[in-house]
């Protein structure tokens, strides 16, 4: 009984652990770019450095630094010598090789036969990969459609300040830019779950610098992504041989015909 008690906490511990979702907090406000990721109130990334290995850190990178200088120093009067002797041998070789790689060159010419053989091989690779991309899209078109239905993008923000000197100028990049943003938006919200906070584009026919605010943050389920993931995983195993087996028959054709 107590095998099966342990057994099946473990089961509910990684059940609920994988229905728990993932936090992803993006910011780019200010010039500075912000990435974090959350699991419950654990922070994955950027992981917390202490401020003695900050400062261990630059100090040891201030010694190398100097030593790295001081042997360049010492390096650069030899390297130059080295340099002319080098630059001279290559004229030499450079002269004599003129006429043998001319005559190669004129020998290696390909012909319309073997043009026209490589054109073929490169249209069989290229309809080979296609049709296995109908393959892989067929099997796994479903479960990436649940990834996307399954992430969620909370508190989008966007604040934009089109600026420049030139008005005419900055009039056509803030239409260029506003239709950009809610076309992109529009396409977003077709494949994941989106929740707009506010969009707000306006023009500064004084200021010099534009501004780009962004905020957004994404949430999803490692279960969900984990189910896909194997779910994509077995329909690749599946399918396997239907995948590799075209390529396997032109490779075996291409050394009989070298035979």
């Amino acid at each position: 009984m107590t095998a099966l008690i342990v057994i099946a906490a473990i089961i509910l511990f990684f059940a609920l652990a994988l229905n728990v979702k993932l936090r992803v907090r993006i910011r780019y406000i200010g010039g500075e770019f912000d990435f974090r990721l959350k699991y419950l109130w654990f922070t994955i990334y950027p992981f917390k450095k202490n401020k003695r290995k900050k400062k261990k850190e630059k100090a040891g990178k201030a010694k190398q630094d100097t030593r790295k200088k001081k042997g360049r120093k010492d390096i650069s009067s030899e390297n130059e010598s080295a340099e002319e002797f080098v630059k001279t041998e290559e004229s030499m070789d450079i002269s004599e090789n003129a006429d043998t790689e001319f005559e190669e060159d004129t020998e290696n010419i390909p012909s319309e036969k073997k043009q026209k053989e490589k054109l073929k091989d490169k249209l069989d690779k290229l309809s080979e990969l296609i049709e296995k991309i109908k393959i892989i899209w067929g099997f796994s078109e479903k479960r990436l459609r649940r990834i996307f239905t399954h992430i969620y993008i909370e508190n989008l923000m966007i604040d934009f300040v089109i600026a420049g000197d030139d008005a005419c100028k900055t009039a056509v990049s803030y239409g260029t830019v506003s239709a950009a943003v809610y076309n992109g938006i529009s396409i977003i919200s077709t494949l994941f779950r989106t929740k707009v906070k506010s969009v707000d584009i306006s023009c500064d026919f004084d200021g010099k610098k534009p501004v780009y605010d962004t905020a957004a943050d994404i949430t999803a389920r490692p279960s969900t992504l984990l189910a896909a993931v194997l779910g994509i995983l077995g329909g690749f195993i599946i399918n396997y041989k239907s995948i590799m087996g075209k390529s396997d028959k032109r490779q075996s054709n291409e050394a009989a015909a070298q035979l």
